[in-house]
């Protein structure tokens, strides 16, 4: 077949072992300041206590990869096309479970082997350069990713107080990893809109015992039958920081003398906690934003529950409104980013090379200089409280940097 240019299958196996510790993760550590007191005559002497646990069996995480690839060029080498289908499980997965600090542990929670996580998925990358004729010469490439992950098992959690059964999820804030579903989903109350009068508190029940019209209505999913009946039984899994799908495109031409680069980035269908606004939005003492728009009952068409203190003696209404185990603080993080643009000019080599020069080429580029997202927080690139067991939970990170740069290659 004439329009085939090249064809390549590709298939792999490997397994390599995987070292995430940082340095001294892997050692614990004694707090020395505090004195302790002995004997009748009560002597003083020099104390320690445990301050950082660590465990004495870590070991590298091992990760087996199969990878399955098409490697085609088309067209008389215009059209590139690169298919890669991959599957990896990593086990004894570095992971630093929650502990409570009554064990000693009051730096960090320690690093742990426990579990098995399945990442499987595709990459696909398009190429096109066409054959052209004439001083503008360009060429196109996209490509798409889409990774799902899957926790396999999380070793011995001991027993589930709620259920009685062994426990198969490490809790860690708002997030849940539990076996069979990604890692770090959130695992939150739902909400539903606002109570707009007293007859949709009565009709709802679940918090009639304390709602007042303006405060916010949360789903009673497991229904107790009660008048105050929303706790954290009633949590749901509301979505996860990992994108359905992420995507970069890269535009190269050439004009005479003139070159233009044009690099976009994109992520999209995940979920980021923005605990930044939960500080901000939840009436507590912090200074509020000038965008709030709280619910009053000439003011009913907002997502804004009624003004008051968070931390009101008298109101359990506004306690709850500020809740941060909710779906309030949880926004779509989808976002596309122009990562990269660049603008050079090389000087012609007959003008040069009277100095003895052999290049000569002035540039001016441009990083992240626009992000197209619904998300209000600073960045949607979120790396995550704890990315580990939270990587989508947004606390303030500092945002990509704006940047514009000239500069002037010199060759000689």
């Amino acid at each position: 077949m004439d329009w085939i240019s090249d064809l390549k299958l590709r298939g792999s196996y490997g397994v390599l072992g995987v070292n995430t510790l940082d340095a001294y993760d892997y050692i614990g550590s004694l707090n020395q300041a505090p004195d302790a007191v002995f004997g009748s005559g009560q002597v003083t002497y020099p104390g320690a206590i445990q301050a950082k646990i660590a465990s004495e069996d870590l070991k590298w995480e091992e990760k087996s990869t199969t990878n399955l690839g098409l490697d085609a060029a088309l067209f008389n080498d215009q059209f590139i096309v690169n298919l890669d289908l991959f599957r990896s499980v990593s086990k004894d997965v570095l992971i630093r479970p929650p502990l409570p600090g009554y064990l000693g542990n009051l730096i960090d929670n320690p690093y742990q082997n426990i579990g098995s996580i399945q990442n499987k998925g595709l990459e696909l990358n398009l190429g096109y350069r066409p054959k052209l004729d004439g001083e503008f010469k360009w060429d196109i490439a996209g490509n798409i990713s889409i990774v799902r992950n899957k926790v396999l098992s999380l070793g011995n959690l001991g027993i589930d107080t709620e259920t009685g059964q062994p426990k198969d999820y490490i809790q860690s804030g708002n997030t849940r990893t539990q076996v069979g579903r990604s890692i770090g989903e959130y695992y939150v109350l739902k909400t539903d809109g606002i109570f707009q009068n007293q007859a949709e508190i009565n009709a709802h029940k679940a918090q009639s015992a304390y709602a007042k019209p303006g405060d916010i209505r949360y789903v009673n999913t497991i229904d107790g039958g009660t008048n105050d009946d929303i706790n954290d039984k009633d949590r749901v899994f509301a979505g996860s920081a990992f994108p359905k799908f992420t995507s970069g495109l890269q535009f190269n031409s050439r004009y005479k003398d003139f070159s233009l680069t044009i690099q976009l980035y994109g992520a999209f269908g995940q979920k980021l906690y923005n605990d930044v606004l939960r500080d901000l939005d939840s009436y507590g003492n912090s200074n509020y934003r000038r965008a709030i728009n709280p619910w009053t009952p000439g003011n009913t068409d907002t997502t804004f529950p009624r003004l008051g203190y968070q931390f009101a003696a008298n109101d359990r209404g506004i306690n709850e409104n500020a809740r941060g185990n909710t779906d309030r603080w949880i926004e779509d993080g989808s976002f596309l980013r122009l990562r990269n643009v660049e603008l050079g000019y090389s000087f012609p080599q007959k003008l040069i090379s009277k100095a003895n020069i052999s290049s000569l080429r002035l540039y001016v580029s441009g990083q992240n200089l626009f992000t197209i997202t619904k998300y209000s927080g600073l960045d949607p690139d979120v790396v995550g409280a704890n990315p580990n067991l939270e990587p989508g939970v947004d606390n303030g990170n500092y945002p990509s940097s704006r940047i514009i740069s000239f500069g002037l290659s010199v060759g000689f």
